[in-house]
C-alpha cells in the first residue's frame, strides 16, 4: 500500500486509540476501516455489520441510524476532516475524493456524443470491417461517447479492436492528438509493439498516423516530476487509450481523470475477470458493474444499426454506464470448449464440475495434486525440463527465447509455496548439479525481473531479462525489438529472480506453458480471480499444482473490495 496511506491510517488509529474511552463506538469503527483499507477496500459499508460485532469478542454494533449519527457527530468525520461519512459508507477523505473524481470524470463523458455523422462512420466502418463481426460493433459503440471500456478475456482481440478504432479516429481527424499508455513499462511496450505489428493488416488508406510509442501512466502524468499534469495543467491530447486497466488503482485513475482535457476521449482496455490492482480499489471491476451484462439503450442500438453494426438483443430505454461497456467474447487464441480456453471458462464461471471434467479429459491442461508441506518434486522436475534450454542455449537471444516459453507462477512471494521458496529449492538443485556455484551471487543464465521503473536506463517494472556472460563480463540482457539490450549490473534498477513469478507480476505476460502453484486453502489471496489470471497466462499448456481443497476453496472465494464507485456510476439503478 502507498506509504502515505499507511502513515495516514497509523495516525488515525493512534488518535482514536487515545480517545477510545470517550469515543468507543467511533474508535472501533475506525479500527475496522483501517483494517479494511489495508486489505485494499476503498471504504467500509456500515450495513454489512449492523447488529453484528466488528471484531471477535466485541458487542454487536447498533442500528444503522444510531451508528451513523454517532459517526457524523465526531469532529474527525465530515467536510475538511480526515474521514468522510457518505450515507452508510465511511471513507478516508483521500479515498473519498479519488472515488468522486473518477466517477465525475466518467459521468461527464457518458452523454451521447458521436465522433462523426452516421453516414461518415458507416462508410469508414465498412472499409475497416468488410466482414462485420463483434469488433466492428465494438468500434462503433466506442465512437458514440467520449468514454468507453473494451473488455474481454485473453485473445478476444482487444488490441486489434482498438487499433481499428484509432485508425478510424485518424481517418476522421488527421490532427487528432492520440496517446497510448499502460500501468507498467512492460504493458506499455507490449501495447505499442502490438499496434505497430498490426498496422500492416489495416487497409492501406488507414495506415498513416498510428502512434507507435506508449508511456507508463506515471510517466504520462509526470508523477513526481517537474510540472506534473493535473486540473490546472491538463494533458495535451484529444484521445487516450489505456491498456491493462485492471491494474490501475483508484488513486492513479483519479489522477488520470483530473488531468484529461474536458473534451478528450478515453478508452480503457482490460479483462475485468483478472486480479484487481495491488493498491486500493477494484476500479475496472466497478466501472464494468462487477460482471453485469445488460443490453444497450435504445438510442445506442439505433446508432449501431444506422452505422451498419447492429447488435442482437432487446435494448432498454435507460441510457447509462452500460452503453460504455463493450465486451468481446469470441476468443481467437483459445477454443472455448478445448484446452486452456475450456479451463479458463470453467474457472471464470466458478463451475467445479466442469473444471474437474476439463482437467480429466483435456491433454493440454492437468492437475497435479499436492499433499505435502511444500510443492512436490514434480514441480522441480518441470522447472528442470523447461529451463535447462536456457543454460544450454548457444547465445543470449536463444536463451531469452527459451525463457519466454515457460514460467512457474505462484500466489505468494515468500514461504515454501511462494516465489522465494521455490526459487531457493530450484537453485539448490542447480548448485548440486554444478550448473551454478553460489546462488546468493548473480550468475550466468539467471532470469531477472525489474521491479522499479528507471527512466535513466529505460528499464521498467515488469521487464524480464537474463544475466549472461559474454567476453568474460556478466551483464543483464533484455530483448529490445529484434535485438538485445545489454546493461551493466551496477546500472540495474531494483530487480528480483524470475525463475518463478507471482501472478500479480505476470499480468500482461503470456507463455506457451504455465505451471500455476496454488498455496494452502486458507491463504487469503487465493481467489477465483487469481486462479483465472494465472491460468490465462498460458497460450497452449497449463498445469495447476494444488491440493484439491485449495483449488475448490479458491474457486469459491471472490475478490470483493468495498467501494461506492459502481453505485456512483449508476449500476444500482440499472
Amino acid at each position: 500500500m502507498d506509504a502515505r496511506i499507511c502513515q495516514e491510517l497509523s495516525r488515525l488509529a493512534c488518535h482514536f486509540a487515545r480517545f477510545a474511552d470517550g469515543d468507543g463506538l467511533v474508535a472501533v469503527t475506525v479500527a475496522w476501516l483501517v483494517e479494511r483499507c489495508l486489505e485494499g477496500d476503498v471504504c467500509v459499508d456500515l450495513r454489512e455489520k449492523e447488529g453484528r460485532a466488528l471484531f471477535e469478542g466485541m458487542p454487536p454494533m447498533p442500528a444503522l441510524a444510531i451508528w451513523c449519527k454517532a459517526l457524523a457527530a465526531h469532529p474527525w468525520i465530515g467536510s475538511g476532516a480526515p474521514l468522510v461519512l457518505d450515507g452508510h459508507r465511511l471513507y478516508l477523505a483521500r479515498h473519498f475524493r479519488n472515488e468522486v473524481t473518477v466517477a465525475q470524470g466518467i459521468l461527464s463523458r457518458l452523454p451521447f456524443d458521436p465522433i462523426a455523422p452516421e453516414d461518415v462512420v458507416r462508410t469508414r466502418l465498412s472499409e475497416l470491417f468488410p466482414d462485420g463481426g463483434e469488433q466492428k460493433a465494438a468500434v462503433a459503440a466506442a465512437c458514440a461517447r467520449r468514454f468507453a471500456v473494451i473488455t474481454g478475456g485473453p485473445g478476444t482481440g482487444k488490441t486489434t479492436t482498438v487499433l481499428r478504432l484509432i485508425a478510424l479516429w485518424r481517418s476522421l481527424s488527421p490532427d487528432l492528438r492520440i496517446a497510448l499508455s499502460a500501468p507498467t513499462g512492460k504493458a506499455a511496450g507490449r501495447l505499442a509493439e502490438s499496434l505497430a505489428g498490426g498496422v500492416r493488416h489495416l487497409p492501406p488508406d488507414f495506415r498513416e498516423g498510428i502512434p507507435h510509442q506508449a508511456a507508463t501512466l506515471h510517466r504520462l502524468l509526470k508523477v513526481g516530476g517537474e510540472d506534473p499534469h493535473g486540473p490546472e495543467h491538463p494533458l495535451p491530447l484529444d484521445a487516450l487509450v489505456v491498456d491493462e486497466a485492471s491494474m490501475v488503482d483508484l488513486a492513479l485513475m483519479a489522477r488520470l481523470m483530473e488531468s484529461l482535457p474536458q473534451g478528450a476521449r478515453i478508452v480503457l482496455l482490460g479483462d475485468r475477470e483478472q486480479l484487481a490492482s495491488v493498491e486500493a480499489g477494484s476500479v475496472l471491476g466497478d466501472i464494468t458493474g462487477r460482471g453485469a451484462r445488460l443490453p444497450y439503450s435504445i438510442r445506442l442500438a439505433r446508432w449501431l444499426e444506422k452505422v451498419g453494426a447492429p447488435v442482437a438483443g432487446d435494448p432498454v430505454l435507460f441510457e447509462g454506464i452500460q452503453d460504455a461497456i463493450i465486451e468481446l467474447r469470441e476468443s481467437h487464441r483459445f477454443h472455448p470448449r478445448m484446452g486452456v480456453g475450456r479451463l479458463a471458462r470453467a474457472i471464470r464461471e466458478g463451475d467445479m464440475r466442469s473444471l474437474r471434467a476439463c482437467l480429466k479429459e483435456e491433454k493440454d491442461v492437468k492437475l497435479w495434486l499436492q499433499a505435502g508441506q511444500e510443492p512436490g518434486r514434480e514441480v522441480l522436475r518441470w522447472m528442470d525440463r523447461h529451463f535447462t534450454p536456457v543454460f544450454e542455449a548457444p547465445d543470449v537471444k536463444k536463451a531469452l527465447d527459451a525463457l519466454s516459453r515457460a514460467r512457474v507462477l505462484s500466489a505468494l512471494r515468500s514461504g515454501p509455496w511462494g516465489e522465494e521458496g521455490m526459487v531457493a529449492r530450484f537453485e539448490a538443485g542447480l548448485a548440486r548439479r554444478g550448473r551454478i556455484q553460489d546462488p546468493s551471487r548473480p550468475y550466468h543464465g539467471l532470469p531477472i525481473i525489474v521491479v522499479r521503473n528507471d527512466y535513466e536506463t529505460g528499464l521498467f517494472n515488469g521487464d524480464v531479462g537474463l544475466l549472461w556472460r559474454e567476453g568474460g563480463r556478466l551483464r543483464a540482457c533484455f530483448p529490445e525489438g529484434e535485438g538485445i539490450r545489454r546493461v551493466p549490473l551496477r546500472q540495474l534498477p531494483e530487480w528480483r529472480k524470475a525463475w518463478v513469478m507471482t501472478v500479480h507480476r505476470a499480468q500482461g505476460s503470456e507463455f506457451d506453458a504455465v505451471l500455476l502453484v496454488l498455496p494452502p486453502p486458507e491463504t487469503p489471496v487465493l481467489t477465483r480471480e487469481l486462479i483465472y489470471t494465472g491460468v490465462t497466462r498460458a497460450r497452449r499448456h497449463c498445469i495447476i499444482a494444488s491440493s484439491r481443497g485449495a483449488l475448490e476453496e479458491g474457486l469459491k472465494r471472490r475478490v470483493g473490495r468495498t467501494s461506492g464507485l459502481a453505485w456512483r456510476l449508476g449500476w444500482a439503478r440499472l
